[in-house]
């Protein structure tokens, strides 16, 4: 059942929210505390409501110097007033961190132009988070905006957003991703734009706070080691951190709790090496909430209490650095689609680590116009002062080296980038471990995508769309986010291992529990490339299986080994997905993109494999098409105990 507020708490939101308008003798969308709004001159003035007094309890222990936020006064969370005014500075010098400024500025003038409707309270999905977004978006760019040029009309329009939020009857706790957002989107609002807000609206947003976020935290929020923990994490410290003085107590809790919180999370999401198991699109929830919080630390009370520097978090910017291949295209495993999006938190890494090289990709997106159609870059006005802090004075240099690899974790990974020309000569390979078993998981252990000639070859389709597959499945009382062997999960083509670049025996799934390792990674003058095991996600047929992948000169050899169980016959397919127009020819498959021509073929011990070529589909109703894919491949029917061994090479 899902927890609600009592009728009794939101009418004292109602009650109170009542009681300081006319008090302010102002409305909640922006009136001078204590003005006079027309009518009568002759009437008294309205009464003027002094701002309510300070929590006069003794700071709280803890971890946290508590005493130090009092002191700061606003605006504090990230940024503090010295920080506004040393952007200010370098706009007229530092180009890069000008355009960042001009893009949040636009943001908020289209904002504050459209005369936007007004926040409601809508679950749509089982979700209140599609309202959150808007919150988050409207209200950062707006604090932002009025925090650089100081018009009201930016923090008239947060004045309103704050209203509307505080007056919803919860923020949804049964999804605290929602509530969470809600909460970084009230906490800025009323930080930033606090010496502008009515006290109307000041008290509403506390109050709000205090009941929606912080009362309605459960210790599962806590527990969660995905992204989850970061994103609900940011949202409560940050709102904690800006009301602090009125709620000593509350607040004080909501920080205590999150440093060994966070922790766990940090080992479960960037252990040891840097990989985040949900992949590409995730790292950026995920890392951006946890750098917003880790600054908010920083900037408050000096330090980020050793979170910064866990070993897998250090890593991890290089991580997403080679995930991106030289069409601007990402490694999307898991749940994630192919584009590549601007991420934020790289500014982040390139201020603390004093690496420049690190934002490489990202000033190419800056430039081409991609932070733009970011769906993330709500969060953007709080890295400004990361870029700030990082040396765009001159083109960082690109980098060095040709792969980058970690082997162990939940998924073993390896990012093979032959140049960094950002040119048709630059080859790249990326290719995975692991096993479907996991967060956001599907059944591509082993999978690769594959970039040469200025075009990608073997790409990976993406997900499906959550809600609708969920409400779907649930009508007959299964789950979608079920991993186990038995899951309705794995009937759908898209999360399976049959639409996944990998191999497959008997038109089958892999064990979802059976998780592929990369044994070897080769970067020398005799070889570039990775070797995996398959035994695991393969052993329900095969006594055991491997994948070996290999850069040689202007083709890729990928060696597949195996052998069958001798308790029957096996049918071993090898496929990928290619939006290259694919055709059948003697011995070969010709693949089409781009004015580029490569081609597919298949030699090897154990028996001749067939060639295929056929439609990227799956056979259930709720299966979406896949417009524009193809899947080629080959075949072959093995007996029990038989063993094989196929070079497959792609190639011009």
């Amino acid at each position: 059942m899902r927890m609600t507020f009592s009728t009794g708490k939101r009418l004292f939101v109602l009650l109170t929210t009542v009681f300081f308008i006319f008090s302010c003798g102002g409305n909640a969308e922006g009136d001078e505390p204590g003005g006079n709004n027309g009518g009568d001159n002759n009437q008294p003035p309205a009464p003027v409501f002094q701002e309510e007094p300070d929590d006069p309890a003794a700071d709280p222990s803890g971890l946290f110097e508590f005493s130090k936020l009092k002191a700061q006064g606003h605006p504090r969370l990230v940024m503090d007033a010295a920080d506004f005014e040393a952007i200010k500075a370098a706009l007229p010098s530092n180009d890069v961190m000008r355009r960042f400024h001009e893009l949040v500025i636009w943001h908020a003038d289209q904002v504050v132009g459209s005369n936007p409707a007004r926040l409601k309270y809508q679950i749509v999905d089982n979700y209140l988070i599609y309202v959150s977004w808007v919150a988050v978006d409207r209200i950062l760019a707006c604090s932002y905006a009025y925090r650089m040029t100081g018009d009201k009309k930016y923090s008239a329009q947060v004045e309103k957003d704050l209203t509307d939020i505080s007056l919803f009857q919860d923020w949804y706790p049964d999804h605290y991703l929602g509530t969470a957002e809600l909460s970084l989107a009230a906490a800025i609002g009323y930080d930033w734009c606090y010496d502008a807000l009515s006290l109307a609206t000041r008290k509403m947003t506390r109050t709000a706070l205090n009941l929606f976020a912080f009362q309605s935290v459960s210790q599962s929020v806590y527990k969660r080691t995905n992204n989850w923990n970061p994103v609900c994490l940011c949202g409560l410290t940050l709102a904690a951190m800006a009301t602090y003085e009125k709620n000593k107590a509350a607040s004080a809790a909501i920080l205590n709790a999150a440093v060994p919180s966070n922790t766990p999370a940090l080992d479960a999401s960037y252990s040891p090496g840097g990989v985040y198991p949900e992949g590409y699109n995730y790292w950026g929830y995920g890392t951006m909430t946890e750098a917003i919080m880790l600054s908010a630390f920083k900037k408050s009370f000096g330090e980020d209490y050793n979170l910064s520097k866990h070993s897998g978090w250090v890593k991890t910017p290089d991580y997403i650095l080679y995930m991106v291949g030289p069409s601007m295209q990402s490694f999307n495993y898991s749940d994630c689609g192919p584009g590549c999006s601007p991420k934020a938190p790289m500014w982040y890494f390139a201020s603390e680590l004093g690496r420049p090289d690190i934002v490489s990709t990202e000033r190419r997106m800056l430039e081409g116009g991609i932070y733009q159609t970011s769906a993330e870059w709500r969060f953007l006005p709080l890295g400004m002062k990361w870029v700030l802090d990082t040396d765009t004075s001159h083109a960082a240099a690109p980098p060095q080296k040709r792969l980058w690899a970690s082997l162990e974790g939940e998924v073993p990974i390896a990012l093979i980038r032959d140049g960094w020309t950002w040119t048709e000569n630059d080859r790249y390979l990326a290719l995975k471990g692991g096993m479907a078993d996991a967060p956001h998981g599907h059944m591509d252990a082993g999978s690769f995508v594959y970039e040469a000639f200025g075009q990608r070859w073997a790409e990976d389709i993406g997900p499906e769309e959550y809600a609708p597959l969920e409400a779907l499945f649930a009508q007959t009382g299964h789950k979608l986010f079920a991993y186990d062997r038995n899951s309705m999960r794995w009937t759908c083509f898209r999360l399976n291992a049959l639409s996944h670049n990998t191999i497959t025996v008997n038109n089958g799934i892999h064990n979802p529990q059976g998780k592929a390792t990369i044994t070897a990674v080769y970067d020398d003058e005799t070889a570039l490339g990775a070797d995996l095991n398959m035994s695991a996600p393969l052993g329900d047929f095969l006594s055991s299986a491997s994948r070996k992948f290999r850069l040689d000169g202007e083709a890729l050899n990928i060696t597949d080994a195996f052998s069958v169980r001798g308790s029957g016959a096996a049918t071993v397919s090898w496929h990928i997905a290619t939006t290259a127009t694919a055709s059948l020819e003697e011995g070969r498959i010709r693949l089409d993109k781009g004015g580029k021509t490569v081609y597919l073929t298949v030699s090897g011990t154990g028996g001749t494999p067939t060639l295929k070529v056929y439609p990227a589909a799956g056979d259930k109703i709720y299966d979406t098409p896949n417009p524009g894919y193809t899947m080629v491949g080959w075949e072959i029917a093995m007996n029990a105990g038989a063993s094989g061994s196929f070079i497959t090479t792609i190639k011009p």
